[in-house]
């Protein structure tokens, strides 16, 4: 992963900050989905 020095930093870490939640809250609404199934 290449790291951009500069203003553009802070909004690549923001933009990376949010597709990791995203990702999270996706799982974690998988996990109930199966949970709500069985």
């Amino acid at each position: 992963m290449i790291i951009q020095k500069g203003s553009g930093n802070k909004a690549n870490i923001t933009q990376y900050g949010t597709q990791k939640t995203a990702i999270v809250v996706q799982r974690q609404s998988q996990m109930a989905i199966r949970v709500t199934q069985r």
